[in-house]
């Protein structure tokens, strides 16, 4: 089995920054799926193109004039691109997240003068005393009227 290769932070920005730079150099876009439809379906007759998207909430439909089908295509094929590079970039920075935070906990295993506990905080009541013999919050007398 061969040996997998160390992951450092420093590895995973640099994919990072190339995931980055593949995105800026993206060209026209737009989600869909462009799809073949007739006028007549039984005979096949009267074909015209579709394209169906949803944007912000909305679904929308859109015919397509066929020498616009080329290029709807590559706008679509690019479309699909910046989502498999956005994912990747969301993926490859909760990996950096996770080994970030992976090595903090190793240092302050390393470093044991950290400590992991919260100071204590007073409680206090208008309610309630702290007497000094009695550490227990005992009832405070009512007030005198």
């Amino acid at each position: 089995m061969p040996a997998q290769k160390a992951i450092t932070v420093a590895t995973l920005d640099a994919q990072i920054r190339q995931t980055q730079q593949a995105l800026a150099a993206l060209g026209p876009m737009r989600p869909g799926t462009l799809s073949r439809q007739y006028r007549r379906p039984q005979q096949r007759r009267g074909a015209y193109y579709q394209l169906s998207y949803t944007f912000q909430m909305r679904s929308r439909t859109e015919y397509v004039r066929p020498q616009e089908v080329a290029q709807l295509r590559r706008e679509l094929a690019e479309y699909k691109h910046y989502k498999r590079l956005s994912a990747r970039w969301v993926a490859l920075s909760l990996r950096r997240a996770k080994l970030r935070v992976k090595g903090g906990r190793a240092a302050n295993v390393a470093n044991p003068t950290r400590s992991k506990r919260r100071p204590k905080l007073e409680y206090r009541s208008e309610c309630c005393s702290v007497s000094s013999e009695n550490p227990r919050k005992t009832p405070s007398p009512p007030p005198s009227l």
